[in-house]
């Protein structure tokens, strides 16, 4: 009996730390964009051309913004889903 006591006890222990940070992490990112913190997505493939960075770059600053790098993955869409992968 006293196994299902401590189980008990760690799962409420668990529950509950996870509503305290899911309730700190909400009031921090609330408290981020009511701050104005922005972000500038810029999202390429294959190289990133100088331009595009330095034009990003100019905008980000001016904005007083966060520069967010985004690799765009290009799928053929010949190739099933599931297919195995090749090296």
């Amino acid at each position: 009996m006293s196994v299902y006591v401590v189980l008990a006890i760690a799962f409420a222990a668990v529950l509950v730390g996870g509503f305290a940070i899911g309730r700190f992490r909400a009031r921090r990112l609330k408290a981020e964009y009511a701050a104005g913190n922005r972000r500038i997505l810029v999202p390429f493939s294959g190289t990133l051309d100088r331009t595009v960075l330095a034009a990003a770059i100019r905008i980000a600053r001016a904005e007083e913004a966060l520069l967010v790098p985004a690799y765009l993955l290009v799928v053929p869409l010949q190739y099933p889903e599931n297919s195995a992968q090749k090296d």
